[in-house]
């Protein structure tokens, strides 16, 4: 957040995309952001919830602007894991 003008250029921002990036089902033990929430979460959603939220009046700015949010891994029940590690919701 502090780094946001790295985001933004001289014209108005008109596509973003944000890709979840953790994902750590094997992991015994939970990771924790430094605002106390669980790492998946914090960044996958939360995360990535600040930045549009940040980006936003910038983005209005942009004709036909567009913001994705995608997940991969965890976002189709035929290829999780490759079918050898299935996603557990335990916060």
């Amino acid at each position: 957040v502090q780094n946001l003008k790295a985001f933004k250029s001289v014209r108005p921002l008109n596509h973003l995309i944000c890709n979840a990036a953790v994902y750590k089902p094997k992991d015994p033990n939970p990771a924790w952001t430094d605002d106390g929430f669980e790492m998946s979460m914090g960044v996958n959603h939360l995360g990535h919830f600040l930045l549009v939220n940040l980006l936003l009046d910038d983005m209005k700015k942009a004709k036909n602007a567009r913001c994705v949010i995608v997940g991969s891994i965890t976002g189709n029940t035929n290829t999780v894991g490759g079918g050898l590690v299935y996603p557990r919701a335990d916060l």
